[in-house]
């Protein structure tokens, strides 16, 4: 063997103990490193979705404590009762007339249980169906409170249709009301209040009913309202006289109280000597003495016409 070729031989040796070392470093060092890196990335990973699972468990537990304080109770069939008389309560207050409240069977709602197999009972949901015949201003303070009612319900469907040329409604309306298997009471309801609603007093929410958007055009009674006469009494408070027409009488109205006429409510504005504002339908007008709203309207309605 010359020279040459051991050196080859050693070259080719050295780079097969190269090869067989650097994997038997890669299989013996890289490799488990890399596959304990990656369990612990998973096992990090494993941890932060338990500890965010804890987190909203926590919420949602939270959430449940509050809203179970609302609930209907847990007894199905006396759940619906109970719910049901307090509905024909809330419309008997309200003088609705022709009052009906229905109630059908309730329907079971279940989640996938985390901990045992199958499908977990959490609630139960009631439907109800009131009609009745009313107006907007018993409407509006119905749904007054009806929303700052301390219970688990909502409005699923409102259909109304104005009759007597919108001076009443027939209402038909449907509810959905949830009983919480996690409530402690057994047949009572929450006496708790829960006020949904954005402004807080039933005044600031009477202002629609007020204009009678179901009314249609000028009806007889409001346009025969008559400004009659301004007086004063002893603390000097300006009152307004409105003739309603031949035998319907008079009203006599301050600054700030409301005109109450057939089909609507109407605030008196100002008063001044030989006038008085009144809003009607959102506009503001000013009723000279003697002065009909059937004329002034009819006067502001001839005026538009001719400048068109």
């Amino acid at each position: 063997m010359n020279r040459r070729t051991l050196i080859l031989l050693l070259g080719a040796a050295a780079v097969g103990l190269l090869w067989g070392g650097d994997q038997l470093f890669r299989n013996l060092y890289e490799g488990p490193k890399a596959k304990l890196e990656n369990q612990i990335e998973k096992l990090d990973r494993d941890l932060r979705k338990a500890e965010d699972a804890e987190i909203d468990a926590k919420i949602e537990a939270k959430k449940l404590a509050f809203l179970k304080e609302f609930s209907l109770p847990y007894d199905p069939e006396l759940a619906k009762s109970a719910y049901q008389d307090w509905l024909l309560n809330l419309v008997k207050a309200h003088e609705m007339e022709n009052a009906s409240v229905d109630a059908s069977q309730p329907r079971a709602m279940a989640v996938k249980g985390r901990v045992r197999k199958g499908n977990r009972l959490v609630a139960r949901a009631f439907q109800f169906g009131v009609r009745a015949k009313t107006d907007l201003s018993h409407l509006t303070a119905f749904l007054y409170d009806f929303y700052r009612a301390g219970h688990l319900h909502k409005i699923t469907s409102l259909a109304l249709n104005p009759v007597a040329g919108g001076r009443a409604i027939d209402l038909n309306l449907s509810i959905e009301a949830l009983a919480l298997e996690a409530t402690d009471r057994e047949d009572a309801l929450s006496q708790l209040a829960w006020n949904r609603l954005n402004e807080g007093e039933l005044e600031e929410y009477l202002g629609l009913a007020r204009r009678n958007i179901f009314a249609r055009g000028l009806s007889k009674s409001l346009g025969r309202v008559t400004l009659t006469g301004v007086t004063y009494d002893r603390s000097a408070t300006a009152q307004a006289w409105f003739s309603l027409g031949p035998g319907l009488g008079t009203q006599i109205v301050e600054a700030g109280k409301e005109l109450a006429v057939e089909t609507q409510r109407l605030p008196v504005v100002e008063i001044e000597v030989e006038r008085v504002q009144v809003e009607v339908s959102g506009e503001k007008i000013w009723l000279e003495m003697g002065q009909s709203l059937g004329q002034k309207l009819a006067k502001a309605d001839s005026d538009v016409a001719s400048k068109q």
